[in-house]
């Protein structure tokens, strides 16, 4: 029905594995396929982001959201994103990696919006969840 907006859409996204970066690293790949879709490729232009927060559950939300706010701000769609270094500090935790994208194409009909995530301490592995929101513009 034209003017009548789509309702959002929400999905969990997780991402598993031996230690923390491995478990971020997991997740990263499954928000960029959630986001583009299976066909992740390198873009013609990569930007550097990072992000820092007291605990692991915060900065998982901060990084994604750092990631996607980056390609957004240059105008940039988002085609794949990288993880490259995870470590513990004395204040918390920081995080640091590589979007890769292409020059935007027109208006987006739709973002993401970062949620909150959850951290799961099992014998041998760690499983990270995020919350994303799909907004829809269109309508």
């Amino acid at each position: 029905m034209p003017g009548k907006r789509a309702p959002n859409d929400t999905r969990t996204v997780t991402g598993t594995g031996a230690t923390a970066a491995d478990a971020l690293r997991s997740l990263i790949t499954a928000v960029v396929a959630t986001m583009v879709g299976a066909a992740r490729r390198p873009g013609d232009h990569a930007i550097v982001v990072r992000a820092s927060a007291a605990t692991l559950e915060r900065l998982i939300p901060d990084i994604v959201a750092a990631m996607l706010g980056a390609g957004e701000d240059i105008g940039l769609d988002l085609t794949d994103a990288t993880l490259d270094g995870l470590i513990a500090t004395d204040d918390g935790w920081r995080a640091w990696g590589t979007i890769s994208g292409e020059r935007a194409t027109g208006a987006a009909t739709s973002g993401w919006r970062v949620g909150a995530a959850t951290v799961e301490e099992r014998s041998g592995s760690i499983r990270l969840s995020l919350s994303l929101e799909r907004i829809r513009t269109d309508g």
